[in-house]
C-alpha cells in the first residue's frame, strides 16, 4: 500500500450491547448468513464517535483472512471506535434511497430552497432492472419525491462521490468532498437555490402634498 493509506487488521469483534467477542471474519460470515433475501453486497460500517453516521465500505473476499478482517483507511482517517456489518438487499436499497431523498426534501423546505434539477449516477447492480426490486427504483424514487424536477444521469460501473454513509439525518444528508470510487451506490447531485424574496419598490409614489411637506421641511432647516 502507498503512504496515503492505512491498513487496519481487526482480529476480534464484540457483539452489540457488550456481548462476547468473536473472530472478526467469522462474525462477518455469520452476519451475512443471517440476512434475509437476495444479497447484493456486504458493507462494513465504521464511525469514530457515538451518534455519527457509519461510513460504508464494501467487503471483498480478499479482506476476509482467517485471523483478521482487513480495512483500508485514508492517511488522515482516525481509527474507528465503532463497527457494524450492513447487508445490501433490494428492499434495503429502496428504503434507504427513499429515506435519504425525503430527508433532503425536508431540508430544502426548511431552508426555503427551490429545486432546479438533479444528476444521478447509480450502479448497474442497482438497476435499471434488478431482481427483487422495482424498475429503476433510484430514478423513480427521485421523480416521486421531487415531482416535476428534471433528472439526468446514467447507470455506471463505479460511482464517484462522497463516501456512502448509513444513519444520515438532516445535518449530514448533504456533504462536500470525501470523494471516492465506490460500488453498489447511487450518487445524487441536486441543484437548489433560495427562493427569491418579494421585491420591494425602491421608490414609492408621492403625492403633491408629500412633496410640499418635504419641501417646507427643507426650508425650515435652512
Amino acid at each position: 500500500l502507498s503512504g496515503r493509506r492505512q491498513l487496519l487488521a481487526i482480529s476480534e469483534l464484540a457483539e452489540e450491547g457488550g456481548g462476547a467477542s468473536h473472530p472478526a471474519s467469522d462474525l462477518v460470515v455469520r452476519s451475512v448468513s443471517s440476512f434475509p433475501g437476495q444479497m447484493m453486497g456486504i458493507f462494513v460500517g465504521t464511525r469514530t464517535a457515538q451518534g455519527e453516521p457509519y461510513t460504508l465500505r464494501m467487503i471483498e473476499h480478499r479482506q476476509l483472512r482467517p485471523d483478521a478482517l482487513l480495512l483500508v483507511l485514508s492517511e488522515d482517517e482516525a481509527r474507528p471506535q465503532g463497527l457494524r456489518i450492513f447487508g445490501l438487499t433490494p428492499s434495503a436499497c429502496e428504503r434507504d434511497v427513499a429515506y435519504t431523498l425525503e430527508t433532503a426534501k425536508g431540508v430544502f423546505a426548511e431552508r426555503g430552497w427551490s429545486t432546479m434539477g438533479a444528476l444521478m449516477f447509480s450502479c448497474t447492480g442497482r438497476g435499471p432492472s434488478t431482481r427483487g426490486a422495482s424498475e429503476a427504483f433510484d430514478a423513480n424514487t427521485f421523480l416521486n419525491t421531487f415531482p416535476g424536477v428534471p433528472l439526468a444521469g446514467a447507470y455506471v460501473n463505479g460511482e464517484v462521490g462522497p463516501c456512502a454513509k448509513a444513519g444520515v439525518d438532516s445535518t449530514t444528508v448533504f456533504r462536500v468532498g470525501e470523494a471516492s470510487l465506490q460500488g453498489m451506490t447511487a450518487v445524487f447531485t441536486i441543484f437548489a437555490v433560495p427562493r427569491p424574496e418579494p421585491s420591494r419598490p425602491l421608490l414609492r409614489e408621492l403625492t403633491f402634498g408629500d412633496v410640499n411637506v418635504a419641501f417646507r421641511g427643507v426650508l425650515a432647516g435652512l
